[in-house]
């Protein structure tokens, strides 16, 4: 029941980021009063979190085969 709902969140959570994003890009990305250093920086600082992101996951789970968990036990 928990792993459904949790499912569901995680689902309906894309779905709304997407379309946030999208009504960003057509908003903003696509005005033509908008200065191009907005254009250029906004798109350039969500590519850097993404790729900032992937990283510190890719780190993470790295590091998740080498913990030494001996001292915790239920």
């Amino acid at each position: 029941m928990q792993n459904s709902g949790m499912a569901l969140l995680i689902v309906s959570a894309l779905a709304l980021v997407g379309y946030l994003s999208y009504v960003f890009w057509i908003g903003v990305i696509l005005a033509p009063d908008v200065p191009l250093i907005i254009k250029v920086a906004i798109p350039a600082g969500a590519a850097g979190l993404f790729v900032l992101l992937v990283s510190v996951t890719k780190d993470r789970l790295r590091m998740r085969k080498h913990e030494n968990l001996d001292e915790v036990r239920p």
